[in-house]
C-alpha cells in the first residue's frame, strides 16, 4: 500500500487531469461520434419538358437523386422503364454527380447505370431525351419510370412523369 501512494504521490496534478482530459474527450468521440444515429436517406424526383406533345417530338427527361441522409450511399443505381410511344435518343445521355461528369453508355436504358457513391448532402443528375414514336396513339399518355437504389437504401424507390400526346 505504501507502495502505491508512492506511486500516486509521484504523479503530478497536471499530468493527472492531461490523462483525465484525454479519457474523456475519447469517450465523447466514442459515444458522440460512432454510435451517432446513422440514417440512410435519399431523395429522387423526375421531370420532363412537356406534359402534353406531338408524335416525332423530342422529350427531355432529368433525374435527381439526393443523399439527404448522413451515410454514404454507396452504388447508386439507376434503372428506367420507358413507355412503348418513345424510342431513347442515343447519345442523348448526360449525368453528373457533385458537380463532375459521369460516363454513361448508351446500353444503360437496358441494363442500367450505377453513378457510384453520394456522400451526405451531395446531389447527381441523370439526362437524357426520348423520341415520341410516329405511330404514337393521340390521347395516349407517356409514362417513363426512373427507379432508384443504393446498398444502404436497398428497396426501390420510383418515380415517374407522363406526357399526353396530342
Amino acid at each position: 500500500m505504501q507502495k502505491l501512494f508512492k506511486i500516486v504521490s509521484n504523479i503530478s496534478i497536471s499530468k493527472l487531469s492531461s490523462a483525465l482530459l484525454a479519457v474523456g474527450a475519447l469517450m465523447i468521440f466514442y459515444f458522440g461520434f460512432v454510435n451517432a444515429d446513422r440514417e440512410a436517406k435519399m431523395f429522387a424526383a423526375q421531370g420532363v419538358n412537356e406534359h402534353q406533345a406531338q408524335p416525332g417530338e423530342t422529350l427531355h427527361y432529368q433525374l435527381t437523386i439526393i443523399n439527404e441522409g448522413n451515410v454514404d450511399l454507396t452504388n447508386v443505381y439507376v434503372a428506367e422503364n420507358f413507355s412503348p410511344y418513345v424510342d431513347y435518343v442515343l447519345g442523348s445521355t448526360t449525368a453528373t454527380k457533385a458537380g463532375s461528369t459521369i460516363q454513361v453508355v448508351d446500353d444503360w436504358v437496358n441494363t442500367g447505370v450505377n453513378i457510384g457513391t453520394l456522400i451526405p448532402t451531395s446531389q447527381a443528375n441523370l439526362n437524357f431525351d426520348a423520341k415520341i414514336k410516329a405511330d404514337a396513339s393521340i390521347g395516349g399518355t407517356i409514362e417513363t419510370t426512373s427507379q432508384i437504389k443504393s446498398d444502404q437504401t436497398p428497396d426501390w424507390i420510383q418515380r415517374a412523369v407522363q406526357t399526353i400526346i396530342v
